[in-house]
């Protein structure tokens, strides 16, 4: 049975508590959702995602085309440079075999290996420097066969010597005696370190010389220089006139070394006495001496 009294002060305060309450709430407006709260998953679902997906799909694609330039670029110059090691390797291997053959004393197998190695030589493209490398490299090893302590190692490398120069284009001049050759004055010789030549070539007027120009050349075939056979200036030859002592000629500056060892070693071998003389003939290879005989017989004979 409800009481008709005042209610509590307790009970009364929490009525007017919850009174108050309601009456704020009822006075408040709810709050809108905006447009970017209810479009953020289809924002990112058709917008952020498959953009961000496509600018890093763009980016990868050019990583890819950089690296595919690159490899490209690389694995050409793979295969220049394989092509063009093994064109040198082919030549190594060409002119190594050949060595034997330019070291016998059968005239055939030398005379095989020299077509060899012009053929070689021509098979070169112009602008190509394969070929002289292989020959600087051929020419050391010959070098040191020429220096060798055994004398068959220096006679060997003479007879390589004397095929290479002639398979690289050496030969004698004709007329070293007749083109402006100038003697020089002994200071200057005597200044001058002696260099062992590479080639020398023998030249004579009468075959009675042909016995000490034979002596000769086995000496320096037996010391390491090549020195091809001997040979006879022509009766009609220009270098026929007048008579000369016995010369050596040399054609570079730098080559005046080895003309000085020539005509020490000539000389301390008994063979004679030679005078220098520079040569001015063009084009003539360094490391290339021309030994003339004297001659003895005026002109018109």
């Amino acid at each position: 049975m409800a009481s008709n009294g005042p209610l509590d002060p307790t009970v009364q305060r929490i009525i007017e508590e919850e009174k108050f309450r309601a009456s704020i709430a009822g006075s408040l407006t709810p709050l809108k959702r905006s447009w970017l709260n209810e479009n953020t998953k289809w924002i990112l679902a058709t917008i952020a995602i498959p953009l961000t997906t496509y600018i890093f799909g763009q980016y990868q694609q050019g990583v890819a085309n950089v690296e595919a330039t690159s490899r490209e670029k690389i694995a050409t110059a793979d295969r220049d440079l394989e092509r063009i090691l093994g064109d040198a390797r082919n030549n190594v291997t060409a002119m190594t075999a050949l060595l034997p053959a330019l070291s016998d004393s059968n005239p055939d197998r030398t005379s095989l290996a020299l077509i060899v190695l012009k053929q070689l030589e021509k098979a070169q493209h112009s602008q190509d420097t394969t070929l002289t490398e292989l020959v600087t490299a051929v020419q050391s090893r010959i070098d040191q066969l020429s220096n060798s302590s055994d004398q068959a190692q220096r006679e060997k490398g003479a007879r390589q010597q004397e095929v290479l120069s002639q398979a690289t284009g050496a030969s004698p001049t004709k007329a070293a005696d007749t083109q402006g050759a100038t003697s020089l004055a002994p200071l200057d010789i005597q200044n001058v370190a002696e260099t062992k030549p590479r080639i020398v070539y023998i030249q004579i007027y009468e075959d009675a010389q042909n016995e000490s120009a034979t002596a000769v050349q086995k000496l320096l075939r037996a010391a390491g220089v090549g020195a091809p056979g001997i040979e006879k200036i022509a009766i009609k030859s220009g270098s026929r006139i007048g008579k000369r002592p016995p010369r050596i000629f040399f054609f570079n500056d730098a080559d005046l070394g080895g003309a000085k060892w020539l005509q020490q070693h000539i000389a301390s071998a008994g063979l004679g006495n030679w005078t220098i003389k520079r040569s001015y003939i063009a084009g003539v290879p360094a490391g290339q001496i021309e030994l003339w005989w004297p001659h003895e017989i005026d002109s018109g004979s």
